[in-house]
């Protein structure tokens, strides 16, 4: 890829233009619900090189390519159609689509990056008690 993807957003660009209002979203911060947040679109809940992973190669954008390409790249036009073609979700193929969005969407962000490190840290402690010299 010759122009990795910089910009890589934790809600699809395409979900939070849904709920915009002139290219503008507001956000509720977890920690404190009575502060709200106005954002451009382009720049909401984005983070530069959230899903770069660095490897022996140097860093590597395939998470975030595999997340426009298979997961959202899908659920967008799938939601489009559900949504403003008006169709039903009883069909196979949209009801997939929105689906792995959404099973991926539970899984993304802050939080359960944090949960998912936390874990591997208390396992590699445990590991080394029971681990002999």
């Amino acid at each position: 890829m010759s122009n990795p993807p910089k910009r890589h957003h934790v809600v699809p660009q395409f979900l939070l233009e849904r709920f915009a209002k002139d290219g503008l979203v507001e956000l509720v911060a977890r920690d404190d619900l009575s502060r709200r947040i106005t954002s451009p679109v382009p720049t909401a809940l984005a983070q530069n090189h959230f899903y770069t992973t660095e490897t022996d190669k140097g860093p590597n954008t395939e998470i975030e390519t595999f997340f426009a390409e298979k997961v959202e790249g899908p659920a967008s036009g799938a939601l489009s159609k559900l949504i403003d073609g008006r169709r039903a979700l009883s069909l196979p193929a949209l009801r997939e689509r929105i689906s792995t969005l959404l099973a991926f969407q539970y899984v993304r962000g802050e939080s359960t990056r944090r949960a998912i490190v936390e874990n591997y840290r208390a396992m590699f402690q445990k590991l080394t008690l029971i681990m002999t010299p």
